[in-house]
């Protein structure tokens, strides 16, 4: 319970919402509220900071340079930057792939020896493939190597975490899935507020909106949430609103509206094996959306979310399956209905935020 713990994620969005009077849905936090009530010591830090010393600056413009030609993305002038405070540290938590790829790669630059490292990766094993394919590797060769200066590894999906662990000759012993869930007493349903357009969120590099464009009705408005640069042909009831969760010009509420309110919910991805895609269908379907997605390599929505039960499930690249599903939908109101609140419990049953909280008490318990 005395131990120093230090939270490392992108901050900026995450401080508007601490020091913001509205309530705001608390999964993103990782469990970092329960924590406080029990007074753990704790903090939460930047994974994104710019250093403000000077050489530290220059250092930092150069792997910008750097991570744009490998296409990966780490740093030692962050880690440089937090270095006298980490050695006050006894166990940090990194919900950040590249913070964890930094911090691992660089741990013995930090003069404390008892500094455990619980490291978590989106998609651990989609990190070479994402590479310039001239460095993969030497990159798959620095991931084996760093991997062992992290004291536990965590992962968002099954699927992600065996093939890492096979890849990277990680011990399956220090892994873990966390179980990841979502703010339910925030997203919650308004059944008397719907409207029939259709609705994607999510500036993930791992979203596919070609397949989603392809696969609109002419009939149907679409409403975009993203920050990607979205191309659109020929389908004019498009409207892309600018947003990601770190930098938007909606709120929590905007988008819990969004949730409500639109008829479908659509997220396509690649097939990847990080979990993309996940807390938006999460939340939608926690707010009574009608959510169609594709099912990924990740398999992160197994065993609970289940095809014409609380969601529809399509195959990677296949437009015209949305299409078709959209049409059956639209011509079956008792088979909407039944989603939907099947989809309201699933989520409470089994993908509320309270459930990672004995998961990171019990990992700070392993590392003291």
């Amino acid at each position: 319970m005395n131990k120093n713990i230090a939270y490392f994620f992108p901050i900026n969005s995450r401080y508007k919402r601490l020091n913001s009077e509205e309530y705001f849905p608390n999964e993103f936090f990782y469990s970092y509220f329960s924590l406080k009530k029990k007074n753990y010591k704790i903090d939460i830090f930047d994974s994104r900071i710019n250093p403000i010393n000077f050489r530290l600056k220059i250092l930092s413009i150069i792997e910008k340079i750097r991570n744009r030609i490998i296409n990966l993305s780490y740093s030692k002038s962050i880690i440089l930057n937090y270095k006298k405070k980490i050695q006050n540290i006894d166990i940090i938590f990194s919900f950040h792939d590249s913070f964890s790829y930094s911090i691992a790669k660089y741990k013995k630059h930090i003069n404390n020896t008892n500094l455990k490292l619980c490291c978590g990766f989106m998609g651990l094993s989609d990190m070479e493939n994402r590479a310039n394919k001239i460095f993969k590797k030497k990159i798959k060769n620095n991931i084996i190597d760093l991997i062992n200066n992290i004291d536990h590894v965590f992962f968002f999906s099954s699927e992600d975490r065996n093939r890492s662990c096979k890849k990277y000759l990680i011990d399956i012993n220090k892994t873990s899935i966390i179980p990841f869930g979502i703010d339910t007493n925030f997203w919650i349903p308004d059944v008397n507020n719907k409207e029939n357009y259709l609705l994607s969120v999510g500036s993930d590099f791992n979203r596919d909106y070609n397949t989603l464009i392809n696969a609109i009705p002419l009939n149907y408005k679409c409403i975009i949430i993203s920050k990607i640069k979205i191309q659109i042909k020929n389908n004019y009831n498009i409207e892309i609103l600018k947003g990601s969760y770190g930098d938007s010009l909606l709120d929590d509420k905007d988008i819990k509206k969004f949730y409500q309110k639109c008829k479908y919910l659509i997220i396509t991805t690649h097939n990847v094996f990080q979990p993309s895609g996940q807390s938006v269908i999460l939340q939608a379907m926690s707010c009574g959306a009608i959510v169609i997605f594709t099912k990924t390599k990740s398999k992160w929505y197994l065993p609970y979310l289940k095809h014409k039960k609380n969601c529809i499930i399509v195959d990677c690249y296949q437009s015209q399956q949305i299409k078709n599903y959209i049409s059956y939908l639209d011509q079956n109101s008792s088979l909407r209905k039944k989603i939907s609140i099947n989809a309201i419990n699933t989520i409470k049953q089994n993908y509320k935020s309270s459930n990672m909280d004995q998961y990171i008490e019990n990992l700070i318990s392993m590392n003291e």
